[in-house]
């Protein structure tokens, strides 16, 4: 049995410069190559084996799960020697495994109230339920752990991995749209904390709300320069 951690979710960003300068205003600190928390990162700009965005995960043993998902029917392909990465694209959506690195941690919750601390969940949206069961629960064995109807016309599927959440917001739409990614959810302690220093350093974000799960308060973080929708999200004790 192979079990993936999420590792980062690709972006296409035009102006790397751009995106770079609204996650630090986002995240309140600089950052290096990539805005990363405990239990992953946003990749700012494709890289050069990628020709779409998508998801990577990391494993332990990198040989194993790479011919365990070729087995199920995931064609992943070596695209990157300096850090042992295989993917492939699947549906419109890229897709990959990278060895998991030591230095590599699990999600906290000791960030300091009002700061942004992990990655809640990750979205892509897709316009097949059997095709997004079998990709993400069948072959990358991800753990299908709630399913749920929304807006009438559509579904959730929410799959676990070792230190975050993968949602999968599926809706009928015209044949053979692909898969794509859709947003990302970024969880914080204290959200009113959070929510004055975004609007302090003119970060647009909306009204605080209810969120869908019982127990949760979001806001919309609507700067188009980050290059993906992005929510900010607290989990309080009911």
């Amino acid at each position: 049995m192979v079990e993936l951690a999420f590792d980062r979710v690709l972006l296409h960003a035009p102006d790397q410069q751009r995106a770079k300068a609204a996650y630090e205003r986002f995240l309140g600190r600089r950052i290096g190559f990539e805005p990363r928390v405990p239990n992953g990162a946003v990749q700012l700009g494709l890289p050069s084996w990628a020709s779409r965005p998508g998801l990577v995960f990391s494993a332990q043993d990198y040989e194993g799960a790479v011919r365990l998902l070729n087995r199920r029917g995931l064609p992943l392909a070596p695209v990157d020697d300096a850090r042992r990465t295989a993917a492939a694209v699947v549906n419109g959506l890229l897709l990959g495994v990278v060895e998991r690195s030591s230095m590599e941690q699990a999600a906290g919750d000791d960030a300091p109230a009002g700061e942004i601390g992990a990655i809640d969940h990750v979205v892509v949206a897709s316009t097949h339920l059997d095709r997004v069961v079998a990709t993400f629960g069948g072959r990358l064995g991800l753990d299908l752990r709630l399913e749920q109807r929304v807006l009438k016309v559509a579904k959730q599927l929410f799959f676990r991995c070792q230190n975050t959440v993968l949602e999968v917001l599926v809706k009928p739409a015209l044949p053979g749209k692909a898969d794509e990614v859709w947003g990302v959810a970024w969880q914080t302690g204290d959200i009113e904390a959070a929510h004055r220093r975004l609007t302090c350093s003119g970060v647009p974000v909306s009204e605080i709300r209810e969120g869908r799960k019982p127990g949760t308060y979001v806001a919309t973080v609507k700067d188009p320069a980050l290059a993906t929708p992005t929510l900010l999200i607290e989990h309080r004790e009911r």
